[in-house]
């Protein structure tokens, strides 16, 4: 599993013209962006979408240093707790 997802919100499940994909919201103060990841589509399992808003909306820094833990708790309690 990417450590990625510790920059989110649990996703919800939304329907848009009838097609079911799970909407992350990002946990950054003050951002409200929204990410869609359609369940129908091959590459439905894909982060880069994520990946690149969290470089735009943490820095590249703490991407690094998310990358560098050893799991979703750490990169929460370590590098977002700090900086929320």
């Amino acid at each position: 599993m990417s450590l990625i997802y510790a920059f989110f919100d649990a996703p919800t499940i939304e329907y848009i013209k009838k097609r079911r994909c799970h909407v992350f919201a990002c946990f950054a103060k003050g951002c409200k962006q929204k990410l869609h990841c359609f369940l129908d589509t091959k590459d439905s399992s894909s982060t880069s979408n994520m990946r690149k808003h969290v470089h735009k909306c943490w820095g590249e820094e703490t991407v690094k240093l998310a990358d560098s833990a050893k799991g979703a708790a750490e990169v929460q309690d370590k590098l977002i707790g700090g900086i929320l």
